[in-house]
């Protein structure tokens, strides 16, 4: 039987010509076997990726000081090095694939709070107090729903944007001096005639429950916050 340790030493060349040859065979005649040598063979070149990149990166001044203390002793051997990679090679695959899920995830977040928003929005949020409605454009409208401030002390304002015949609500936060787009809700049709707002807005609540801060600003507060900038 040919286990996963085998087919890791196979990828490696590390058996004898004999054994590569009847692994060759087998790989040949099992079809199940040759799909477990083609994912340890993707795990051993992610774990390659990975190590590479770990290797570009620079050592600081005090590591380099430290290794450069290192005995013979504490240096692991290539073979002891090839033993440990065959046995927890699988657990660094999961692990790598974790690192690349987590920064995908960090950069979608970051670039979803990273969103600024068209600047004729932002001047509406600039200017207009909750229930007060302004034209954007030609073809969309806006109307401020609510302000509050969130727990990192930036002012964040609900408002619901009308285009045609969907409207679809948004939480903006000043960040930096910038209004950047936090969530949204999908769009939704409305009445022209009631102008009726969305009526999902859960996302929303979700959110404000998160990070508001105190009270949702009454209609004074807002005014003093537009005179300040918001800020």
């Amino acid at each position: 039987m040919i286990d996963d340790q085998t087919l890791s030493a196979f990828l490696d060349n590390e058996l004898s010509a004999q054994e590569m040859e009847r692994v060759r065979s087998a790989i040949a005649q099992n079809e199940d076997l040759a799909i477990r040598l083609a994912e340890l063979s993707e795990v051993d070149l992610l774990v390659k990726q990975h190590a590479e990149q770990i290797d570009a990166m620079p050592l600081s001044k005090s590591l380099e000081k430290t290794l450069g203390k290192q005995t013979n002793d504490t240096v692991v051997s290539l073979s002891k090095w090839q033993k440990i990679k065959q046995a927890s090679r699988k657990q660094l695959a999961v692990a790598a694939g974790i690192a690349v899920l987590f920064t995908v995830g960090v950069a979608s977040l970051t670039q979803q709070k990273q969103l600024n928003i068209e600047q004729p929005i932002a001047n509406a949020l600039e200017q207009q107090l909750s229930g007060d409605k302004t034209n954007i454009d030609s073809a969309r409208s806006l109307t401020a729903q609510l302000s509050f401030i969130n727990s990192t002390g930036d002012f964040c304002r609900q408002y619901t944007l009308y285009q045609q015949q969907t409207q679809q609500s948004h939480i903006a936060c000043k960040e930096h001096g910038t209004w950047q787009l936090k969530v949204s809700t999908e769009q939704k049709p409305y009445d022209r005639q009631t102008y009726s707002l969305a009526s999902n807005t859960s996302a929303l609540d979700t959110f404000i429950d998160n990070t508001i801060k105190g009270q949702p600003l009454d209609r004074t507060l807002e005014q003093q916050a537009r005179e300040n900038k918001w800020q």
